[in-house]
């Protein structure tokens, strides 16, 4: 009997969970070959990459190998960059190689969401990577460096402001870092701590949306405690080379703008042709409880709330299989599906 080819794109959270369950359920038997593609050769630790860019911990430390996760186990590991798949032909396919499937499971996550607000994507920094974590790691440095030898009073408080978009968990634990390292490199280029601005952006009333009341007053509390400055209801509508603007008229210089304000589907999901998701008439953000909610104060205009567009979210059936072929399954930040009348939010928990 041939054996059934099963294979997984992308080896972030989703994938290695997939992965393992299906080993774990198959390992007995010889009737399945199992394969895991991921453009890199390690896992990357996403929800620990604002400690790498806040220099508590080293690039290395949130690197994990596919060979150590799959140490032992009759899994293929292969390091390549899929560019697109043949649905019909059942072929996943690179510039290299094609990899013929029987089963696919496609979990390549998703991307930063800038809702092409004017300057954004142009000016920010975002925390997707572990690229991304390491250039943030740099200019916070750099700035701090500069700064110290810098005479223009100006350009000086520019380069000592740190923006933030976003108060869901990413923009919070950014700024938690942020105003631990402020201490440290403060006393290593001999800059007054009062000098140092840090300012968090969000369009909502409050910070940490999906967590308890109290909680959030206990976070907002211990950061305002330690210098960290919190605007609520503040809705980003601009960004240029130095400055961010808000919507009531407020501008803020600065040379490191942090965007962690929206979550999307990734490039791969506007490669392939699969029906993708879309909100509901109404809602202002789009899949994200997590993520988009530093731009539910409504941007889009009512015939815009569709939000569908070449980087959605894959439309998924409550078995997470594809609406257009039932062997294709889709999982983590690439899917999209509704329970109980709402997103399922880009989260590892889910």
């Amino acid at each position: 009997m041939d054996k059934k080819k099963i294979v997984i794109l992308g080896g972030a959270y989703a994938g290695i969970a997939a992965a393992k369950r299906i080993y774990k359920k198959f390992k007995k038997g010889s009737e399945v070959e199992l394969t895991i593609i991921d453009k890199n050769k390690y896992h990357t630790l996403m929800t620990e990459l604002h400690e790498v860019a806040g220099s508590r911990v080293i690039p290395d430390s949130v690197m994990i190998s596919f060979e150590r996760i799959f140490s032992g186990k009759k899994i293929n590991v292969v390091n390549d960059f899929i560019k697109g798949v043949d649905f019909k032909n059942q072929l996943v396919e690179s510039d290299r190689a094609k990899y013929p499937y029987d089963y696919l499971i496609i979990g390549t996550g998703g991307a930063p969401e800038f809702f092409d607000i004017p300057g954004v994507q142009e000016n920010s920094f975002s925390l997707w990577s572990l690229e991304d974590a390491i250039r943030i790691r740099k200019q916070l440095e750099e700035r701090f460096r500069l700064a110290a030898k810098e005479a223009d009073p100006d350009i000086r408080k520019r380069m000592l402001t740190f923006v933030i978009a976003g108060a869901g968990f990413t923009g919070i634990e950014i700024a938690g870092e942020f105003m631990e390292r402020r201490d440290v490199l403060c006393g290593k280029y001999h800059i007054d701590k009062a000098d140092v601005r840090i300012v968090v952006i969000e369009a909502l009333d409050n910070i940490l949306p999906i967590i308890e009341p109290n909680l959030k007053k206990k976070a907002a509390r211990y950061l305002e405690k330690h210098g960290v400055e919190i605007i609520l209801n503040a809705r980003i509508t601009g960004a240029t080379e130095n400055k961010v603007i808000i919507a009531d008229g407020r501008e803020i210089e600065t040379d490191t703008f942090i965007w962690t304000c929206g979550i999307h589907g990734s490039e791969f999901t506007s490669m392939v042709d699969l029906t993708k998701g879309h909100t509901s008439r109404g809602q202002c953000s789009i899949a994200s409880a997590e993520g988009i909610h530093g731009m539910s104060d409504c941007r889009f205009e009512e015939d815009e709330r569709y939000i569908v567009g070449t980087r959605g979210r894959i439309l998924v059936n409550e078995y997470i299989q594809s609406v257009d072929y039932s062997n294709v399954y889709v999982v983590g930040d690439n899917m999209w599906f509704l329970e109980n009348g709402k997103v399922l939010p880009q989260i590892v928990e889910t």
